[in-house]
């Protein structure tokens, strides 16, 4: 059912009941988020849940990202409708659009996305990968095919920030297989995929 563990290392453990019809959980800032299609966005608490402030423009949305901006925003990523710019201290959302020179926004069902450790954004896709954003809305690198993953479905991102902070390797899975990238790594590998063909 609809319910959150703990895993302490030692044994698993629930954590909370979440209400019929939620989606997925986000850790957001220390904190947890979740989203639900009766209810809209809500913060699971301690014992019970709390329906966020204008947290209800979210009913009926697949939301599959929750990615912080400051203390006071969080960028909503949504299934079908797109990303939102969510504040919560007036409770407002808006339409937020990433510039788009390549049209992998415009052109892709947006998934799972991320926030990098250096406060840049990985934003996951159903057709084309993944792409690296700044908080400026502009677009740093695309991670596809053409870069050398083999598949253009990204079902989910992951990265350990836990970690010491260098060369810390972004985890990708797709449907049908997983990928590694040290997307900081200063050396870069080109090869056929690059259009380059033979030797140098």
């Amino acid at each position: 059912g609809n319910t959150i563990y703990v895993w302490d290392y030692t044994r698993l453990k629930v954590k909370q009941k979440l209400p019929d019809y939620s989606f997925m959980t986000f850790l957001v800032d220390s904190g947890l988020w979740s989203g639900n299609y009766q209810y809209g966005l809500f913060r699971v608490l301690k014992d019970t849940i709390e329906v966020i402030k204008g947290g209800e423009a979210y009913k009926l949305k697949s939301i599959i990202s929750v990615l912080p901006v400051n203390e006071q925003k969080k960028l909503i990523v949504t299934l079908n409708t797109g990303i939102y710019l969510y504040d919560n201290g007036n409770g407002t959302s808006v339409q937020y659009k990433f510039k788009d020179p390549t049209g992998f926004f415009n052109d892709n069902m947006l998934y799972f996305s991320i926030c990098l450790p250096d406060k840049n954004y990985a934003i996951g896709s159903t057709g084309d990968g993944f792409m690296v954003c700044n908080a400026s809305g502009n677009e740093l690198s695309h991670i596809s095919v053409s870069s050398g993953l083999n598949d253009f479905q990204v079902s989910n991102l992951y990265i350990n920030t836990r970690g010491p902070n260098v060369l810390i390797p972004l985890w990708a899975t797709f449907f049908n297989g997983i990928g590694r990238f040290e997307f900081n790594s200063p050396f870069r590998q080109f090869t056929s995929t690059s259009g380059i063909d033979g030797s140098v």
